[in-house]
């Protein structure tokens, strides 16, 4: 190779060698959160281990297929190759949501490569098989893990001399791919070039591009590890699906470098709302450049107007041109501002670029100056002869970035690499031909269109030939050669290019037949190269051609941009029609014509709607679109059974037929009841939930029989619910009438997918069956049903159903339950409440999701297992408000068993529920990296990473797609009422959760957690050991006996958040100490979490909500109030002070305790000696809040100034003088609240971060002992004491600062957002008077203006984290307060 520039694995040595700790790459899976990351020490080490293997099993120059989801994974196997001297060959990997397509470009790639071997990673590794069967060519080939390389430590020399670096296949074709052949001296060339064309060194760089497409890999990837800054990169779709996330990685990186093709820039103005613009800061965007695509003057001026609230600047625009046969730059904007010429429609179309004087105008971008070491030519296609500045010809390239030619293509290289010039002088070539049209004026260059046939959508290339070919094959009615595909520009603002495929037709189609032609090509085209085509129907004659018979393609663009041939008109959106416009019939027509992609002709109204050529997901997608618009679920098993689009839009005929036929059956009249003592039979028996049915009746010493297919043994019957007398033949079922005394019916087939028709055979028919053994034999029938066929979304909020219900409610609900499950599991209630009525002795039992109990077994096939595997292995999980009330499988045995004998018609069993986002959050502290994200986001996330057609998960994933989880959030509004007797023994705590997931791992239906999180022990849950010795009044006193109670629920946040997640108990438990002497103590054992813990856990649970969030509190988590708090409510309770022992509870505790021993406290019964009010049902009374103002006053008079009492707390922080240190964590704590809380609370709060000098204020007060979390959960008022006689509990909080800190909670919690600004300020008043005499009305207003400020940065945000998880129904009244006193005390304009 060249000498004259430094290959780039060379660079990657030198820089580790001698910066070696510096950052090179990071990787943002989701498009927030860094997912990983290498130093450049690190990815030097990786790439000379994988270059190792390399050169170990595969010789020099051979090709090495490169087949990876985006990551670092690639970066390390491309910068292998490049070292070990085999040639990689980037290729994309599959698509899911395409595979036929995806895996036929795969297929002729690898055929035209003809790879030695496969580099790829345990991601893509179990898909081999399947791969192997699509891709034959790649089944003998060997295949490296990258991830499983060992370290070697081996130093690979980089290969001497040039040679062929890799292939890069040009982007969308499939028939006949093309592989560039670029050279490592074209790489470090190019490489070069790119350098020299950057006026700085960017600091980082961020790159969303595909790391197989020409721009994304040298502009997003080798570049910057060429330069030495490092690159951020993420997933092509998480910045489809969000465009934001690109911008706020350039903000929140300072990425000077940064760009995409036109319809990127497009895409933000579109996507990213007004409101979002303004929190962003691009000012650090220096180089944004633009390429790929031709660039539009409208579309950089869109951006740069809608994004100049971001500090956006227009002058940070780089336009750039290049292709791959140019490696990839060959001209870009250096220092000279970028320009737009105005030009003449009329001139450009005779080739030459003038100056418009009035009439039809095209703008046109330079692409850039051109660089020294490149030369281009401007050149009559035709003649081969240069053409002067001004006039439009084909742009010729000549550098040492023209790359080699193609891949086994020895005609296609001459012609396009081998061009010369036919002038007098002999310009040396050759020259590489572009196909681009353009013009040049000095040294700037402009692209005005293309020459060859290749239409560009989106950035990815599509030859117009491949898809004129598909086109023709579509319909018989389509002329042979007369099919001709084109790029039609979109005038309207902000519109990209449209792909349209023109097709001469026979003349005597109708109308019909039009239609069914644009269907049909719509189908092949969409489905072959995963593009939507507009579709032009002519009459034959009309394509333009030459006079050998080759279609004119920039004839014909001119005649669809004249609009002599014109294309059917899109649907309007739906939120386009006028209030009261059309019917919802013609609004669901639209909806599914977006959705599907179907035209409004092919989709029948009045046909059934599984007749529409849909897959299931597809199908899926449609049936949740249509749900959605007629604000009722509609699950695929109605979507399938419905008679017509019409009638499923309408309501009619949902109650079908095999409805009616099964609630129709005859019941038969019961014989009397036995007395008991006989036999019972469990269906189902060899089940998950039948096997602890049979245990717990056996332990009872019951005589029990078992019913399952391939039932064996002396207990065994081998049968089916589903047949005529269960399947046992008419001797056995007779004996089994005679002996048969009570029924527990389990047996069912469970299924989220298929439809009523597929399960009724069991679930209904079945029961049927069973019913009518029970009504023969006298037998009662305890019959398990779901908690399932309570939720249909008709219930209004708050909704209670118990075990009252009636089945008129149930037969109500079932024509819109959204599952056949559901509907199967009805009609079987229905025709056992019938049969109830024909004298059968029957109990209907409703569980809640039923997972595996104290015995730690666990069904690895149930949904809530598959549900938290995709969310472990993608990262994610669904943000939806979604309940899990779940129910332990021994406890349902032992519910079941205890109604065998007698029990009421209907029982609900369960425990409470938890909703979906705090197990999301207990994921995440139990070591998972887990975080919530939108739902629509979380189906695309699990289907790019091809979960969804893994195992169990596959067949599952309809019912996904479908959103009927998203159904289920709507619909239970309704909440199920559990009688106590029929709720869990043990509840559904971390513990509980933690011994589920150790089942699920051992079973393998869990992968094990990728760090060390905290554990959920069942230790949390023992009682905290009482103390030994305790004081009062200043004497020791041996504890003889105690009693501990359980925790008192509803203590604080924090204790809530450690229940369950320590080694040991931790919350404030009730207890009576007796004493030596006799004397009872009524007392609370208060166990504290340590502080390191709370910091570990809030972190936890933020990384469940926002990653953002996680990293800051990792980074500056320190200063979070909870650092020392199991250290700091001892030594308070350890000083020997009047003040503080008026507003604490006694503390009982001896001074030889261990710092981590429970406090032993006073325990204060409400009504008796304190007034405990509840501030999250209503504001307090103005008088209690004058009361509690007096209260703080005293405590902070007594304290005020440097009260000695506090110099021997060296524990207590100086709190509101440190908010330049806080403002980063302040910042990601507010983000994260933004999105949870009233636009007007949040536009209030936003300018507090802008300017923190409010701080300043807080020094005008005195310091003083602060609570710091003075809260009604916390306060109290003591009963029939002096005015202003208060106490406060919970003081691991406490700080040092100015008194109107508490004052500012207090108020925020217990005042009405109604309250006058009157009575607020006397508050304010009354309380200074006191704790900071002196001070004027304005420097008071200050000081409690900024009291606000720190209250909701520093606390009222924090609650957001945990809004998440913990239900907080308070938190909305508190903010509305909070606002309110922010605007009295708003500083005047």
């Amino acid at each position: 190779m060249s000498g004259t520039f430094t290959f780039l694995p060379l660079k990657l040595r030198r820089r580790a060698e001698a910066r070696g700790d510096e950052l090179a790459l990071g990787f943002l899976d989701d498009g927030e959160e860094v997912s990983a990351s290498l130093t450049v020490a690190a990815l030097d080490a990786r790439v000379d281990d994988v270059a190792a293997a390399l050169v170990e099993r595969f010789p020099e120059e051979a090709r090495v297929l490169l087949l990876f989801p985006p990551g670092i994974d690639f970066v390390v196997a491309f910068l292998a190759c490049l070292r070990a001297g085999r040639v990689a060959v980037p290729a994309i990997p599959p698509d899911p949501h395409k595979p036929a397509r995806s895996l036929a470009r795969l297929g002729h790639l690898v055929a035209h490569a003809a790879p030695a071997g496969v580099l790829s990673t345990a991601v893509i590794l179990p898909y081999r098989p399947i791969l192997a069967d699509a891709v034959p060519a790649l089944a003998g080939l060997p295949w490296i893990d990258v991830t499983a390389v060992p370290r070697v430590r081996r130093r690979v020399e980089d290969p001497r001399g040039d040679g062929l670096a890799f292939l890069q296949y040009t982007s969308g074709s499939t028939a006949a791919p093309k592989g560039v052949r670029v050279l490592r001296s074209n790489l470090s060339h190019n490489l070069h070039v790119i350098h020299g064309v950057a006026p700085t060194i960017p600091r980082a760089s961020v790159s969303w591009l595909p790391q197989f497409h020409d721009m994304g890999l040298i502009e997003g990837i080798l570049l910057p590890l060429d330069g030495g800054w490092p690159a951020w990169l993420m997933p092509p779709w998480v910045f489809l699906e969000r465009p934001l996330r690109w911008l706020r990685a350039i903000e929140r990186f300072g990425a000077m470098r940064s760009g995409g093709p036109n319809f990127a820039y497009d895409l933000c103005v579109r996507k990213i709302d007004p409101a979002a613009r303004e929190t962003l800061d691009l000012s650090c965007w220096a180089q944004a450049y633009c390429g790929a695509e031709p660039i539009r003057a409208s579309t950089l001026a869109a951006f740069a107007e809608a994004f100049a609230p971001s500090r956006f600047s227009a002058r940070s625009w780089f336009p750039c041109y290049g292709l791959a046969e140019h490696t990839v730059l060959a001209s870009c904007r250096t220092h000279a501002p970028f320009t737009v010429e105005r030009l003449s429609a009329a001139a450009l179309a005779r080739g030459e670029a003038e100056e418009a004087a009035g009439e039809r105008t095209i703008d046109v971008v330079c692409v850039g100056e051109i660089p020294p070491l490149v030369t281009v030519r401007v050149v009559d296609p035709e003649t081969r002869r240069p053409l002067p500045d001004g006039r439009i010809g084909e742009i010729w390239l000549q550098s040492e970035s023209v790359a080699d030619g193609y891949w086994g293509d020895t005609e296609a290289t001459r012609g396009v690499f081998g061009a010369t010039l036919a002038c007098p002088d002999g310009e040396a070539g050759p020259f590489l031909r572009t196909g681009d049209l353009g013009y040049r004026r000095g040294d700037r260059l402009f692209i005005v269109g293309r020459q060859k046939d290749v239409l560009i959508v989106r950035g990815e290339n599509h030859h117009a030939h491949d898809v004129e070919r598909t086109a023709e094959g579509a319909h018989p009615a389509i002329r042979r050669g007369c099919v001709c595909a084109v790029l039609r520009e979109d005038d309207t603002e902000g519109g990209e290019p449209r792909a349209v495929v023109v097709c001469e037709v026979d003349d005597r189609l109708d109308e019909a037949g039009y239609a069914a032609v644009i269907a049909a090509v719509h189908r092949v085209v969409s489905f072959e190269h995963g593009i939507f085509v507009d579709v032009a129907l002519v009459p034959k004659h009309t394509l333009p051609k030459t006079s050998s018979g080759k279609l004119q393609r920039r004839a014909t663009e001119a005649l669809l941009r004249a609009g002599e041939i014109k294309t059917p008109v899109c649907p309007p959106p739906v939120s386009d029609l006028a209030s009261g416009e059309g019917s919802p019939l013609h609004a669901a027509h639209l909806v599914l014509a977006r959705v599907t992609g179907l035209s409004l002709d092919e989709i029948d109204i009045d046909a059934p709607p599984a007749r529409l050529p849909l897959d299931s997901l597809k199908a899926a997608d449609a049936a949740a679109a249509l749900g959605d618009l007629l604000g009722r679920p509609i699950s695929l098993d109605v979507w399938g059974r419905a008679s017509s689009l019409r009638a499923l839009v309408e309501g009619r005929g949902m109650l079908d037929a095999p409805w009616r036929e099964d609630l129709e059956r005859p019941v038969p009249r019961s014989r009397p009841r036995r007395s008991g003592g006989g036999t019972i039979l469990v269906t189902g028996g060899t089940g998950f939930v039948g096997r602890a049915v049979v245990a717990e009746l056996v332990r009872r010493d019951n005589r029990v029989l078992v019913l399952a297919r391939g039932a064996k043994g002396t207990s065994g019957l081998a049968g089916d619910v589903s047949l005529p007398k269960l399947g046992l033949g008419e001797d056995r079922y007779r004996a089994l009438v005679a002996e048969l005394d009570a029924v527990v019916h389990v047996a069912g087939a469970v299924n989220w997918v298929l439809p009523y028709s597929s399960l009724a055979p069991t679930n209904a028919s079945g029961t049927a069956e069973v019913i009518a053994l029970c009504a023969v034999a006298g037998a009662r029938l305890v019959h398990v049903s779901s908690q399932i066929v309570c939720h249909d979304g008709a219930a209004a909020s708050g909704d209670v159903l118990g075990d009252d219900e009636p089945p008129a409610a149930l037969r109500a609900r079932l024509p819109h339950l959204p599952l056949g499950y559901a509907s199967s599991k009805a009609v079987a209630e229905l025709l056992v409440d019938r049969a109830r009525q024909e004298g059968l002795s029957a109990t209907i039992v409703r569980p809640s999701l039923v997972l595996g109990g104290r015995d730690g077994e666990a069904s690895v096939d149930d949904v809530v297992a598959l549900l938290l595997r995709a969310c472990v292995e993608a990262g994610a999980a669904p943000d939806l408000d979604f309940p899990f009330s779940v129910c332990p499988r021994d406890h349902l045995a032992r519910v079941l068993a205890d109604l065998v004998e007698t029990g009421p018609a209907l029982v609900h069993v369960g425990d409470e529920s938890r909703g979906l986002r705090e197990v999301v959050a207990w994921l995440a502290l139990a070591g998972y990296d887990v975080a919530l994200m939108p739902w629509e986001a979380w189906l695309a996330r699990v289907e790019a990473l091809g979960l969804h057609r893994r195992g169990a998960l596959r067949g599952l994933w309809p019912f996904f797609r479908a959103g009927t989880l998203r159904t289920y959030e709507r619909s239970r509004r309704a909440s199920i009422s559990v009688a106590p007797a029929f709720r869990g023994a043990e509840p559904v705590d971390p513990a509980f959760l933690d011994e589920r997931v150790a089942a699920w791992q051992a079973a393998s239906a869990l992968p094990s957690p990728p760090r060390r999180g905290a554990r959920a022990t069942a230790a949390s849950r023992a009682l905290p050991v009482a103390p030994r010795q305790v004081v009062v009044d200043g004497i020791s006193h041996d504890v003889t006996s105690a009693r501990v109670m359980p925790a008192i629920m509803g203590s604080g946040l924090l204790s809530r958040l450690a229940c369950g997640f320590c080694d040991r108990p931790v919350g404030v438990y009730p207890a009576t100490l007796t004493l030596d002497g006799g004397r009872v103590l009524d007392v609370v054992l208060k166990a504290p979490a340590r502080g390191d813990e709370l910091r570990a856990l809030c972190t936890g649970v933020a990384r469940a909500s926002s990653p953002t969030l996680a990293a800051a509190l990792e980074m500056h988590g320190h200063w979070l109030d909870v650092a020392d708090a199991h250290t700091r409510e001892r030594a308070l309770y350890g000083l020997d002070h009047a003040a503080l022992a008026r507003v604490q509870p006694r503390c009982f505790s001896s001074p030889e305790e261990a710092i981590g021993a429970p406090l032993v406290l006073e325990r204060l019964r409400e009504g008796d000696q304190v007034d405990a009010l509840d501030a999250v049902a209503e504001p307090w009374p103005i008088d209690a809040v004058r009361r509690a103002v007096k209260g703080l006053a005293r405590l902070h008079a007594a304290f005020r100034g440097p009260a000695a009492a506090l110099s021997v707390v060296p524990w207590a922080r100086a709190a509101g003088t440190r908010a330049a240190e806080l403002v980063p964590l302040w910042e990601a704590l507010f983000e994260h609240a933004r999105t949870r809380i009233d636009a007007d609370v949040a536009a209030a709060a936003a300018p507090l971060l802008e300017d923190v000098g409010w701080a300043e204020a807080l020094a005008a007060l005195p310091v003083t002992l602060l609570h710091n979390d003075v809260n009604p959960r916390n306060l109290a008022l003591r009963r029939g004491a002096a005015d202003g006689e208060i106490v406060l509990y919970d003081w691991e909080l406490a700080a040092l600062g100015p008194g109107t800190r508490d004052v500012a909670e207090l108020l925020c919690w217990t005042l009405s957002p109604e309250v006058s600004e009157e009575e607020v300020f006397l508050l304010v008043r009354a309380h200074a008077e006191m704790a900071a005499p002196g001070l004027d009305d304005e420097v008071l207003r200050a000081a409690f203006r900024a009291s606000l400020a720190w209250l909701f940065l520093d606390r009222l945000t924090t609650y957001t984290v945990v809004s998440p998880v913990f239900e907080l129904p308070w938190l909305g009244r508190v903010l509305s307060t909070w606002r309110r006193l922010v605007q009295m005390f708003a500083p005047p304009a």
